[in-house]
């Protein structure tokens, strides 16, 4: 009997040693993102840019990695403005942001538990300069 290279063979997957966790999307996210939160990124990037719904944050839990956090927001920044908003508001209310971009994470860095800036639509021709010491430039 021959074996195909890429047959599966479920038998030889094992278990992670432990026991088995819940993946479920926490009580308090199931609305959605938390009220305040979402009033105050609409506000300052407009609803169109902010994913509030528990299937957008669901969607944006996982990664290549075999990781899952599930973020609280998710947001699509247009400009650098709205870049500095997002900054100047996650500094000034102690909250955390993690960009998400194409090819970003195999290892779960492009995930997050609180703000996901999701630069993948708005964004192109990001050029690293200065040998990444003081900046990179990117085209609107």
């Amino acid at each position: 009997m021959t074996s195909k290279l890429f047959s599966a063979k479920p038998a030889r997957i094992g278990r992670f040693d432990g026991p088995p966790t819940c993946d479920a999307v926490s009580t308090s996210l199931v609305e959605g993102t938390p009220a305040d939160l979402k009033a105050d990124l609409i506000a300052l990037l407009g609803k169109a840019n902010v994913l509030h719904r528990a299937i957008d944050l669901v969607r944006y839990a996982s990664d290549a990695s075999p990781y899952r956090l599930v973020p609280q927001v998710v947001v699509l920044p247009r400009t650098t403005d709205d870049i500095v908003k997002l900054f100047r508001y996650c500094r000034e209310n102690r909250r955390h942001a993690t960009f998400r971009a194409a090819g970003t994470s195999l290892n779960g860095q492009s995930q997050s538990d609180d703000i996901l800036i999701d630069v993948r639509r708005h964004w192109y021709g990001a050029k690293v300069e200065h040998d990444g010491r003081e900046c990179a430039r990117v085209q609107e």
